[in-house]
């Protein structure tokens, strides 16, 4: 069996393992491509998302612990799901924050940072 390895790409993802690539499935998932943000491996796996992160009616149940790491450049939505808690929202938010239309039992656990303007 051969593995094809890229340059400046990470053998646990060239092999289809490891956090980038469940990042990479959770995202393809919902449509959103990978030139639409960037996964720091070298890190702690934070995420850059350029421009807007659009999660509004995904039928999304709870945000996965890895988005908690996220810096959005421009706007975050989440609006319209399933969400009863903001636990796992981007830490960061360069626009605005909406995530209205949710059964939130709390609003605890948003971004620690928003820019503009902010609904729950």
């Amino acid at each position: 069996m051969a593995i094809n390895f890229t340059k400046g790409q990470s053998p646990s993802r060239a092999m289809g393992l490891g956090k980038a690539v469940e990042i990479d499935k959770f995202f393809s998932a919902l449509g959103i491509s990978k030139s639409d943000y960037v996964i720091d491996e070298n890190n702690d796996f934070s995420i850059y998302f350029k421009g807007d992160l659009d999660l509004v009616n995904k039928n999304l149940t709870g945000l996965p612990t890895f988005l908690s790491k996220a810096e959005v450049e421009e706007n975050f939505w989440c609006d319209g799901n399933k969400l009863t808690s903001l636990v796992n929202c981007p830490r960061e938010v360069g626009g605005s924050f909406s995530c209205t239309n949710n059964p939130l039992e709390s609003k605890d656990g948003g971004p620690d940072h928003v820019v503009g303007n902010s609904w729950k």
